[in-house]
Formats: C-alpha cells, sequence, structure tokens
C-alpha cells in the first residue's frame, strides 16, 4: 500500500504498429498514492524518457 506520493508505481509498457507498420510505444505509469496517470507515446523510447515521465 502506498503510504506516500512516488511511493508504490504501477506501471505497463505496450508496444503495437500502425497498419502501415510504423511501431507506437506507450508507456502508462500511475502513482499509486495520487492516482496520477502519466501516458506517453512515441515512436521509440528510450530509459531516458522512462525516467522523465516518472519524474513528471
Amino acid at each position: 500500500m502506498a503510504e506516500h506520493r512516488i511511493h508504490v508505481w504501477t506501471y505497463d509498457y505496450m508496444e503495437d504498429a500502425t497498419a502501415e507498420g510504423r511501431k507506437r510505444r506507450v508507456l502508462t505509469l500511475v502513482d499509486e498514492h495520487a492516482k496520477r496517470p502519466v501516458i506517453e507515446v512515441d515512436r521509440r523510447m528510450k530509459a531516458k524518457d522512462v525516467i522523465r515521465c516518472w519524474r513528471g
């Protein structure tokens, strides 16, 4: 159980492609205390992009 903000995160990372074959990556993060979702969609996602999402 999350006791304070940024204590517990839930995340999901998905990859899909458009009908034309172009990749899409989706990262969904939720701070379990604040219930604040962060959704990032891009063609590429590096570790620094994920860290940026966590830091808000």
